[in-house]
């Protein structure tokens, strides 16, 4: 008769383990960190990597097996520390957050442009002219470290592709959001509307800019910074614990 004893005790020990690693790290990620070092602690036996896989898997869904495409991340950020992103939502937000601030120091006003909270357009913004009429529209997408446009199809920031989101944000029914869609449809083939990819690349702390064109193709590169501002918001974020970070 086989002997269950053994795998009886590991298995209480496991349930103990992420007991005590829930009530230290209610953070599901550094539940994950702790769940795996008490199971190594407990049984000798090397299950942190069977634990963060299944997550890991549960995220990415069917498609995703490369090691570079698996949640959580982690990330060397300029100011030191380590910053842990459980999803790539978390990270995209990030991304627009510095855009939104470099933006905003540059007189320019967000509109609203999601039609789910999450789904949509990155970012509409504006800059009105001495009359209080607009004087540029930009249209842009945010993207962090490796990311890049989605070729679709449709490609991400083309006609179509703007178009269907405009489509999406007036059937969503905010009337602000709605009338952020009219704007760019009514200006689609207006110099006064920019599309641009802002890139952020987090652990040099560098941000650059490209034009894109009507197939959503990057062109040449338009304006980049170097500064602290990459910096000094994720030191902040970590600070308030909007960032997971050690």
């Amino acid at each position: 008769m086989t002997d269950h004893a053994p795998l009886a005790r590991r298995l209480a020990l496991a349930s103990l383990s992420l007991a005590v690693a829930l009530a230290v790290a209610p953070q599901e990620a550094a539940a994950r960190s702790v769940f795996g070092r008490l199971w190594h602690l407990l049984t000798d036996a090397p299950a942190s990597k069977a634990v963060e896989a299944k997550p890991n898997a549960a995220v990415e869904g069917a498609t995703g097996s490369a090691p570079s495409r698996r949640w959580p991340k982690e990330v060397e950020a300029p100011h030191g520390q380590t910053v842990q992103f459980p999803n790539p939502h978390a990270k995209g937000r990030l991304g627009d957050r510095l855009t939104a601030l470099r933006l905003a120091g540059l007189g320019y006003k967000k509109l609203p442009s999601k039609y789910d909270g999450l789904h949509g357009i990155d970012g509409v913004y504006v800059k009105m002219d001495a009359k209080g009429g607009i004087a540029e529209i930009r249209v842009v997408e945010s993207k962090v470290d490796r990311a890049q446009l989605n070729p679709g199809p449709p490609a991400q920031m083309s006609d179509e592709w703007l178009r269907q989101a405009c489509t999406k944000m007036l059937a969503q029914g905010d009337s602000a959001t709605a009338e952020t869609a009219r704007l760019i449809l009514d200006h689609l083939d207006s110099p006064k509307l920019k599309r641009e990819l802002w890139h952020h690349d987090l652990a040099s702390g560098k941000t650059s800019v490209r034009a894109v064109d009507g197939s959503g193709k990057a062109q040449a590169l338009t304006t980049s910074w170097d500064d602290k501002l990459i910096g000094n918001e994720i030191e902040r974020q970590c600070a308030v614990a909007l960032l997971v970070c050690n």
